[in-house]
């Protein structure tokens, strides 16, 4: 069984939100997302721009490295407890 087929089976609409639902796409975009970075978003072999911005709250963009830089010192300075 492939990634998306068990995600509808465990998941209402095989995503998280309803609005990322598989029925809301054409039958071509990309079900699941690798890796990201900046506004480029990578599934398989192919890159696309995420146009969604994760319903937007991703105004950074992915893997902001400020950002990563920042929250990786707090974990080093306090472990999890944020």
């Amino acid at each position: 069984m492939d990634h998306f087929e068990l995600a509808k089976k465990v998941t209402p609409w095989g995503s998280q939100t309803r609005s990322k639902s598989y029925k809301r796409f054409p039958d071509n975009y990309p079900r699941f997302i690798d890796g990201a970075k900046g506004c480029h978003v990578v599934s398989g072999e192919k890159g696309y721009l995420d146009f969604i911005s994760a319903l937007g709250p991703i105004i950074l963009g992915y893997r902001d490295e400020y950002v990563d830089s920042y929250v990786l010192d707090q974990i080093r300075f306090s472990g999890n407890l944020f």
